[in-house]
């Protein structure tokens, strides 16, 4: 090969071009040049990666200078962005205008029509406001403009629009204002402390083998006796019903809805009404199949989705034939709800009665990326015509969305009267499965043939790929953020607090192309300082307190922005450590949510006896023979550092005198302790996981699994109705009371200890 120069082999001047642009476009739309792991190791974005990535964003990473160019275009072309953020204290604003050259000295008119209907407007000549820019497009010069707002406007949603000189809109723009903080209910220096479990491992002696809406308002009854402020749950997303064995919380095909699942059967109206399906349920081969399911030690969704569906369906048909197009007052509060949540849920209820359609038709086909090409767009006409005919299908999937409505408002509603600060804290998904609800109703908002993940660390030092769709930071711009702040509102509705998972999801996420492995992904940039307002716009709404999950690498920005405007950090014992051990109490943070563990890693029996390093040598995902010899080495010696950490603020329990060799396994008072130590930190919200206090030794997921390990499926082992008679509940909480955390049991509570 040969350059303009004639020298062989030295790079043409259009390739040098190409790289030039390549890189100008990649710092355009956010995509990051490099990544560091956790260890510090540099990792370039490699040019097969970088065209996978632009390609998913609709974009010719073959033709950079021309993508450019369209870019430009897009940006320069509109008369004013789709959104402009700002918090309430940031005044004055600006707004962009972008006028042809050749009409920059006429005079405009402009409109701001606030939230609550209040309308302003006035006549503005752009070339009388500061010039921020200019570009020339096929021929056409388009010039930027700073317009200001100097007064401080109301907290909402309002809109911004500019007409041409002769009175044509020319475009309008969404302006949000939004708090400077989020909602807080422990404010001004509160501390509490809550009980943590997934909802679906609670066992009762009602519940039909998994736990349910009913289990969880004993829960939270509990936990008020105990003292506690809130009740931590695993996601509560809907899932996919026809596929109940598809049981990850965080994989959901919508989070704009709950899982059925959880629906508490014997407390659902037309249960009560329906004598038939009563008798059903209590005949003796029914009671049957429900007591296997509750003795069974993990959670058998396919027979749990079986019993519940077959039941439902009963139920279901019970409300067409006495209320269904009748106004009785249990139809006009279904309908009130289906008109007030509006297309957002009637979009994720035609995607499932659609997919059980097609799946009836075509036997085996599951995921709308198996669906025929025609029923992948959900504005098609064949999508459409389904529709219309299948109303009875749709309202089924609605009906249901109906009632675990009810029913979690009902939990919630238990929380604030038992007077708890917080009540339910719930957690929000990073992202969706992309053959589910929300990635087909949301169309091209999400990015294809691309899924998010992590970079290499400490305990996946292969990365992670988690099969989940990115949204397109641009798409998701030019709705004015509406998938976000819906997202956001369906999850805080009942939420006292709202755990954000990967809250570096604000800032950036690790996309990983098809076919690549997770080492091979590059970041991709999104806009903090619009996103994390929306946030506090939600949580404000709502009255929630809001938890940023930062764990694992996260960048010196998403603390320094989220912290201040009342977002708790995640800070977990496990990982709280120096060179010289385990951080004392007062080296934590206030602004922070505090947990021994998690569901991820192990339960503090399950650490202390290494029975999370002997899981990952028996399922071989150990990258390195040296990695897992460093992990296998440094457990003994962790343990002696927790009991010095222990031992130094006079926490240690009696019955240890010696060393962690002398503790063969976790003891309940040690348990006691460790939570004890952080009931001491500053931090806001301390939270207990039930299956530390009951002495699991086995973790609720392991990240890197799908079918080697049992995730998402362990139940407690201790029924809700002997939790009142538990010896280490009760004394925990008068612990945790002793050092400043809640009230302690209540006097009429029947806790023993």
């Amino acid at each position: 090969m040969n350059d303009a120069s004639g020298n062989p082999g030295a790079p043409s001047r259009a390739s040098e071009a190409d790289a030039v642009a390549l890189a100008r476009l990649s710092a355009r739309v956010g995509l990051a040049p490099h990544y560091y792991d956790i260890w510090g190791n540099r990792h370039p974005t490699s040019p097969a990666t970088a065209n996978a990535i632009l390609t998913a964003m609709g974009l010719d990473a073959a033709h950079p200078q021309a993508s450019l160019e369209a870019v430009d275009e897009y940006t320069y072309s509109r008369a004013l962005p789709p959104v402009v953020v700002y918090r309430t204290s940031w005044a004055p604003y600006e707004i962009m205008l972008f006028v042809s050259a050749d009409m920059a000295d006429r005079d405009h008119r402009w409109a701001l029509e606030l939230a609550d209907g209040t309308r302003v407007d006035a006549v503005v000549r752009p070339s009388a406001l500061e010039q921020i820019g200019q570009i020339t497009l096929k021929g056409r010069t388009r010039r930027s403009f700073r317009f200001v707002w100097h007064d401080r406007l109301p907290v909402g949603r309002h809109r911004f629009a500019l007409q041409s000189p002769e009175g044509e809109p020319l475009g309008e723009t969404v302006l949000y204002i939004t708090p400077d903080r989020c909602h807080d209910p422990l404010a001004p220096e509160g501390r509490a402390w809550g009980l943590s479990a997934q909802l679906y491992g609670v066992r009762s002696a009602r519940n039909w083998g998994i736990g349910d809406f009913a289990d969880l308002r004993a829960l939270v009854e509990h936990a008020a006796r105990l003292g506690a402020d809130a009740v931590g749950l695993n996601p509560l997303h809907a899932l996919f019903l026809d596929q109940p064995e598809r049981s990850s919380p965080y994989s959901p095909s919508s989070r704009l809805a709950f899982n059925p699942l959880y629906l508490a059967i014997e407390e659902l109206p037309e249960f009560a009404e329906c004598e038939p399906v009563r008798r059903l349920c209590a005949s003796e081969p029914f009671q049957t199949r429900l007591a296997v399911l509750r003795r069974a030690e993990l959670v058998n969704y396919l027979g749990v989705g079986r019993v519940k569906r077959e039941i439902l369906e009963k139920l279901y048909a019970h409300y067409r034939e006495r209320h269904a197009g009748r106004e009785t007052p249990h139809e006009q509060a279904f309908r009130a709800w289906v008109e007030e949540r509006g297309e957002t849920m009637h979009g994720f209820a035609l995607f499932h009665a659609l997919q059980e359609h097609l799946r009836d038709v075509k036997i085996g086909v599951y995921g709308s990326a198996q669906w025929p090409e025609a029923y992948r767009d959900p504005r098609s006409e064949e999508v459409q015509r389904f529709a219309r005919a299948a109303t009875e299908e749709i309202d089924f999937h609605l009906w249901l969305q109906w009632h675990c409505d009810r029913q979690l408002g009902a939990a919630a509603q238990a929380a604030r009267a038992a007077g708890m600060r917080v009540g339910l804290y719930l957690d929000l998904a990073v992202s969706v499965a992309p053959d589910g609800a929300d990635a087909w109703a949301a169309g091209d908002a999400f990015a294809r043939r691309i899924s998010i993940g992590a970079p290499p660390d400490d305990f996946n030092p292969r990365g992670q790929d988690w099969g989940l769709p990115p949204w397109l930071p641009e798409r998701l711009r030019a709705t004015a953020y509406e998938p976000f702040l819906d997202t956001l509102a369906a999850n805080m509705r009942h939420a006292g607090a709202l755990r954000i998972d990967h809250v570096m999801s604000l800032v950036r996420l690790f996309w990983v192309p098809a076919g690549c492995v997770a080492t091979e992904g590059a970041y991709v940039h999104y806009c903090l300082l619009e996103l994390a307002p929306l946030v506090a716009l939600a949580s404000a709404r709502h009255r929630t307190l809001v938890i940023g999950e930062d764990l694992g690498t996260v960048p010196d920005e998403v603390r320094e922005v989220l912290g201040p405007m009342g977002v708790l950090s995640y800070r977990l014992f496990v990982f709280q450590r120096n060179a010289h051990g385990f951080l004392p109490p007062r080296d934590y943070p206030p602004g922070a949510l505090v947990a021994a563990t998690t569901h991820d890693l192990p339960t503090l029996a399950g650490w202390w006896a290494g029975s999370d390093i002997a899981l990952r040598e028996r399922l071989k995902l150990f990258p390195s023979e040296k990695i897992r010899a460093d992990q296998r080495a440094a457990r003994p010696r962790e343990r002696d550092e927790l009991l010095a950490a222990i031992r130094g603020e006079g926490l240690m329990p009696a019955s240890i005198q010696g060393d962690a060799k002398s503790v063969p396994a976790m003891t309940p008072e040690l348990v006691e302790a460790i939570h004890a130590f952080l009931a001491r930190t500053p931090s806001r919200l301390l939270m207990v996981q039930l299956e530390d206090v009951f002495g699991a030794v086995e973790q609720a997921n392991l990240p890197g699994t799908t079918n080697e390990h049992p995730n998402w499926c362990r139940k407690l082992s201790v029924p809700v109705e002997r939790w009142a008679e538990h010896e280490g509940l009760a004394r925990l909480a008068r612990r945790l009371a002793a050092e400043g955390r809640g009230r302690g049991p209540r006097r009429d509570s029947t806790a023993a200890g």
